[in-house]
């Protein structure tokens, strides 16, 4: 969701300094390692800035576009996000329209290994009758440590959404452990890049 569909209204500089992680850890596994009661108590501060996004939720530029057209031309979609269930109900329910809704939703909460690790895509696929390694699925994210390496991981295409975060992902080293197959600057010109392909495996 963040940086992607939605428009990021997350402060993490706050979130993880009122948590007490390290900027350059990864905050869900560094709270679900904390003892119980500063577990708990990290998770409140998560839940209250979440809150707070959720009321303030937008749509990204040309999300709405991709996902109308993805709709009309029939192309199954799914979200996986480490927001919670509620965070991307909200998405569904008071952004996306009816038409444009999502085949699955795997969130935080399902009990799936948070991405990078690629359990999450693996059930997607096989929801899908889909088997991994395949170029019949494509994942689009905005973080090359967590999205595109979630993909690479199960085996797919990744589309890197750049936002300007993969020039910091890269002098942290992270950028050569994921690259990606397409790296787009906004969602919008997604549908120009698959239907040329979409259309040649339609005549098949």
């Amino acid at each position: 969701m963040d940086g992607t569909l939605t428009i990021p209204n997350l402060d993490f500089k706050e979130m993880y300094g009122r948590c007490g992680v390290d900027n350059s850890k990864d905050i869900l596994e560094e709270v679900a390692a904390m003892p119980k009661d500063q577990q708990l108590a990290a998770n409140r501060i998560i839940e209250e800035m979440e809150a707070e996004g959720r009321r303030t939720l937008e749509l990204m530029p040309g999300a709405d576009e991709v996902l109308r057209w993805l709709a009309s031309h029939q192309i199954p979609t799914a979200l996986v996000t480490r927001n919670t269930r509620e965070s991307a109900n909200v998405l569904t329910g008071r952004l996306l329209s009816s038409s444009c809704q999502f085949s699955a939703i795997i969130a935080r909460d399902d009990g799936y290994p948070p991405k990078p690790d690629p359990t999450a895509l693996e059930a997607i696929a096989e929801q899908w009758e889909i088997s991994l390694p395949s170029d019949c699925i494509l994942m689009v994210g905005d973080s090359v440590s967590n999205d595109i390496a979630f993909g690479r991981n199960a085996g797919v295409k990744t589309v890197l959404l750049d936002t300007g975060r993969r020039y910091q992902e890269a002098a942290s080293g992270k950028w050569e452990q994921a690259v990606p197959d397409i790296i787009v600057d906004d969602l919008g010109s997604l549908p120009s890049l698959l239907l040329p392909k979409f259309e040649i495996q339609s005549l098949e």
